[in-house]
């Protein structure tokens, strides 16, 4: 490995989550909610964690590799797979070919801990180097925008005073973590999302709600973000309606949803709301038995929700 030259790889662990968190700081410039790190690579639900490694420039972390392990429900039997997550490098330590080093290394690793699978969902930076190294893309999920109307004065109130989420939602509030997925009944092969993957998943500040009969998973951070959502077409337009007034309570001018096609949820969408392409859907296959067509996602499936 021509980094190995100038740099050291070593295998992410436990006690590796303060370099991680550090080298993110370095990377985007803030730092996660406390735990955030530690809760995230704690996969131990499935078996396996901690699976990723870290480059360094003496005691410095420069680069990181890691993926996320989860189980897929494909066709009538589980996969152990794993989700690709925070590929970072240092922005002084660039262009070294520390990617794809640790990405190889990490999907070595990846085999031998059984791992059948690797997706995951690329940003524009990272797309052109994951096709190098062998990745399939299998469609580009859509992402719905649902406009919220917000009056100028909410808005320059909500700079002043924002709202308190847990407050406005309290209503509809439910005591789950998560909902089931939605693409498995359609189908579909899917992240398999029982009860031990909902309580991993609160890493992250997540709500389900309860409106008009359906199931909502909703983040609030920058805007409403819908992860998956268990409703049928009689009950859907009354569930829309609710969220807006909901998220125009919070001063939140737009709702967002990303879906895969063909999938129950991307048709509801697709006849009320205009789309635009959002992230690639991209798989390292190590089993060819597996038809990687046939798994399909929802934007709760991906590590930032």
């Amino acid at each position: 490995m021509s980094s190995e030259r100038e740099y050291h790889i070593e295998k992410f662990d436990e006690s590796k989550i303060a370099d991680l968190e550090n080298l993110y700081k370095a990377v985007y410039k803030k730092k996660n909610p406390y735990l955030y790190f530690t809760k995230k690579y704690d996969t131990a639900y499935t078996g396996i964690s901690h699976v990723g490694y870290m480059a360094y420039k003496g005691n410095i972390p420069i680069a990181y590799y890691g993926v996320l392990p989860c189980f897929i429900q494909y066709e009538s039997r589980m996969i152990l797979a794993a989700q690709s997550a925070d590929t970072m490098t240092h922005p002084e330590h660039r262009y070294k070919n520390l990617f794809f080093d640790l990405s190889n290394m990490c999907f070595d690793l990846s085999k031998q801990n059984g791992i059948e699978l690797i997706y995951g969902f690329p940003n524009q930076n990272s797309y052109h180097g994951a096709i190098k190294l062998g990745w399939q893309m299998t469609e580009i999920m859509d992402c719905f925008a649902i406009p919220v109307h917000v009056s100028l004065f909410a808005k320059v109130l909500n700079r002043i005073n924002k709202r308190n989420p847990g407050t406005v939602l309290k209503k509809y509030i439910t005591a789950k973590n998560g909902l089931k997925n939605s693409v498995i009944p359609d189908g579909f092969s899917g992240v398999f999302r029982n009860e031990s993957y909902s309580d991993y998943k609160t890493y992250s500040k997540t709500y389900v709600l309860q409106i008009a009969g359906s199931n909502i998973w909703i983040s609030v951070k920058n805007g409403i973000t819908i992860g998956d959502i268990d409703t049928n077409e009689n009950e859907f337009n009354a569930l829309v309606s609710t969220i807006k007034e909901l998220a125009a309570m919070l001063r939140i001018s737009m709702i967002y949803f990303h879906a895969c096609n063909e999938t129950f949820l991307h048709n509801l969408f697709k006849k009320r709301f205009e789309s635009i392409p959002s992230f690639p859907v991209l798989f390292q296959n190590f089993n060819q038995a597996i038809d990687i067509k046939k798994i399909k996602f929802t934007f709760a499936d991906i590590d930032i929700f």
